[in-house]
């Protein structure tokens, strides 16, 4: 695998606030394979005492870094002035969001030299805060103004943006527990011993009992300014009361006791404002069915009434019923002020109760033998099919829509998309069936690598009346969707050629094509790889041993690829092997699909065969020899091996007293053999030797 690792961090000695400086890192490609892609490094300041970056700044690194292979970078970075100042480290991280494949992510961060921070060398400023003016009285969740009057005491001019923050408080000083109410970001020249004057729109908490609060001003809140004096940011205003509004919420509500679809339902309930004030506009209550996966709102009641606390009113109504609800039983909801016309310290104002509905005789849809593709194409229209079957005891009448939904599961909720609707109103008598054909479109933006199902719903607004809507539903089989927005790179699998017998060691020739089946033109580079596996599954312990780049491939376009590369020279036993060819192996391409991209090829692999020279035949012109004269002798060489003899090697002939060549014998003769010779052939040497005198013999 790639690994990047960060190799230096480096910058100045010392700084002050507010100072721009530059911060230099390096990093390196200590992995086995190259670092392919786009990232991003970050430098900047790391404190040891907590452990992190106080402040940095990102660079974008993209491009091939080969192993061994590393670059330097320099970034200008501008010290904060809120930092305290001290002695920090310059620390650079490579790949900070993770966006490569690393074998060691616990090298991406180095701390490198030393810096020590001073206090900034900016204009001397006192930022003053003198008075702030809320509204006299105020009510919870109100929107107010509010003036804040501000001077500067210091020698040199405010000339940066700062924060003005205000905060709802029982007292006058400010603690972390106050209520927060905004902000007001200040910009402009404010020079020595003026004032300033701004005013903010802010929103009083709710929540709040009713009573006496102060509303606390502090400028400069986020120490963007380096002041003389800290102090005197704060200021609180004098005491204003702040009021509740008023509260509807729902009491009770009483119902039939049991309900018929497609009727009605007697209903009342009752508002009841437990608020502290009189609600000031009409508000509209309204009553809900719920069956999942949405409310159905079914009626509404306009109600303007002067109540005051404790208060309640009563209303009721006869609700209908819709008839497209299956089950046993509804929820049936009323929220009072529905439409939120009444400024109220708590919008939960609703109840609901369950209802045991029973069910009418009436036709029953049921969808059946679903036929859809396997794959499709974002975009690109096709049909899918079914059957609708009337399981009910009436005929089906009326209008009615049947829907198909896109669905990453085989459940219909709020998240599925319609990709398809046909609407109909023929007539389907009991115990018949109608074949169905909608065209479906996916939209352009899904992902391809998700599973899809198609979900289809027939009678899906139930506005044809059924005994029972609870199996209206039918899901398909899995749906492989591809992108209209990518490539997709294929293998032409009868366009590999290559041996299925091969030996360890060998280096073998691999011919393939592949194609671009997208609907869009590849991007950059990438690369075709072969591997050597034990298996069928491709896994990074597999040995890569051809690779192959390209680019620019239009959709439809096909490319053909010779490659040659040298097989591992294991010492294993003969048996199958795969090769496992995988397009984009990198991963570079943004494609439709990533599940054709490998062909798994057996091939047997056996040891190398090896040549085998055997003398098969020696002769001598004489069987007796005098000691100092010539003696024809003649010998002939056979490979008996299967494999050619390459390398040059020497026959030699000794004189021995026995049949055993040892260390005494003499040796008569060299012959130096520099052709190849192929298995089953053979050659014959006839030198000449001369039989050493008798002293020498052996």
């Amino acid at each position: 695998l790639p690994d990047l690792a960060a190799s230096a961090a480096s910058g100045p000695a010392s700084a002050a606030t507010g100072e721009t400086i530059a911060l230099n890192w390096s990093a390196t490609n200590v992995g086995e394979e190259d670092v392919l892609g786009v990232w991003n490094d970050r430098v900047g300041l790391y404190n040891p005492s907590n452990g992190g970056f106080t402040g940095s700044v990102t660079n974008e690194v993209a491009g091939i870094l080969a192993m061994g292979e590393g670059y330097s970078r320099s970034r200008q970075y501008t010290v904060p002035t809120w930092i305290t100042p001290g002695t920090y480290r310059i620390a650079a991280e490579v790949d900070l969001n993770h966006l490569l494949l690393d074998g060691n992510t616990d090298n991406n961060l180095i701390l490198g030299s030393t810096i020590v921070i001073g206090g900034t060398s900016g204009p001397d400023v006192d930022l003053e805060s003198l008075v702030v003016a809320p509204p006299d009285t105020m009510r919870r969740g109100d929107p107010i103004q509010v003036q804040w009057l501000g001077r500067n005491n210091g020698p040199d001019p405010i000339d940066s943006t700062w924060r003005l923050q205000f905060y709802l408080s029982p007292d006058s000083t400010w603690d972390s527990s106050d209520r927060y109410m905004g902000f007001l970001d200040v910009s402009g020249l404010i020079a020595p011993g003026t004032t300033r004057l701004e005013t903010a729109t802010l929103t009083v908490p709710s929540g709040l009992d009713s009573g006496a609060f102060h509303v606390i001003a502090r400028a400069d809140a986020n120490n963007t300014l380096v002041e003389l004096d800290e102090f005197n940011n704060e200021v609180a205003s004098q005491a204003v009361q702040v009021t509740a509004r008023p509260d509807l919420y729902v009491t009770s509500m009483t119902a039939d006791t049991v309900g018929v679809f497609g009727r009605w339902l007697s209903l009342s309930w009752t508002v009841r404002n437990q608020g502290e004030s009189l609600p000031e506009s009409e508000w509209v209550d309204r009553v809900s069915i719920y069956q999942s996966p949405q409310w159905w709102d079914v009626a509404q009641s306009s109600t303007r009434a002067a109540l005051q606390r404790d208060q309640e009113i009563t209303h009721t109504m006869i609700v209908p019923v819709p008839p497209g609800f299956s089950g046993t039983s509804l929820t049936v909801r009323v929220a009072a002020d529905a439409l939120d016309a009444v400024e109220e310290n708590s919008e939960s104002n609703t109840t609901s109760r369950s209802i045991a509905f029973g069910r009418p005789a009436g036709p029953n849809l049921v969808p059946d033998a679903i036929q859809s593709p396997l794959s499709a194409t974002a975009t690109v229209p096709f049909p899918i099919t079914w059957s609708t079957r009337n399981d009910g005891e009436d005929p089906v009448e009326g209008q009615r829509v049947d829907r198909v939904y896109l669905s990453t599961n085989t459940v219909l909720d709020g998240d599925d998309v319609m990709v398809g609707e046909r609407t109909t109103s023929e007539i389907l008598d009991l115990g018949t069936s109608e074949d169905v054909t909608v065209d479906v479109v996916i939209p352009g933006s899904i992902t391809p690598s998700v599973t899809y199902y198609l979900i289809v719903e027939t009678n899906a607004d139930r506005t044809a009346a059924e005994a029972d809507y609870s199996d209206n539903r039918l899901v398909s089989a899995r749906l492989a969707v591809a992108s209209d927005r990518a490539a997709d790179l294929v293998l032409v699998t009868d366009s590999v050629l290559y041996s299925d017998v091969m030996f360890f060691g060998d280096t073998i020739t691999l011919d393939w094509s592949g194609r671009n089946d997208g609907l869009r033109a590849t991007e950059g580079t990438w690369q075709d790889r072969v591997y050597l596996s034990r298996d069928a599954a491709w896994d990074a312990a597999d040995t890569r041993f051809i690779a192959a780049s390209y680019q620019s491939l239009e959709p439809g376009q096909s490319y053909q690829r010779q490659a040659t590369g040298t097989l591992p020279s294991w010492a294993e036993p003969t048996g199958t092997y795969y090769l496992i060819l995988r397009v984009d192996a990198l991963n570079s391409q943004l494609e439709t699909r990533e599940d054709n991209n490998d062909l798994v090829l057996p091939v047997v692999l056996a040891p190398q065969p090896l040549p085998d020279l055997y003398p098969a035949a020696f002769t001598s012109t004489s069987m007796t020899v005098t000691a100092g004269e010539p003696l024809g002798i003649s010998w002939t060489v056979t490979n008996q091996g299967t494999r050619d003899a390459t390398t040059d090697w020497t026959d030699a002939v000794w004189l021995s007293s026995d049949d055993t060549i040892n260390t005494g014998d003499l040796r008569l003769v060299g012959q130096y053999i520099s052709d190849d010779l192929a298995p089953g052939a053979s050659y014959t040497m006839s030198p000449s030797v001369v039989i050493p005198i008798a002293d020498d013999l052996p």
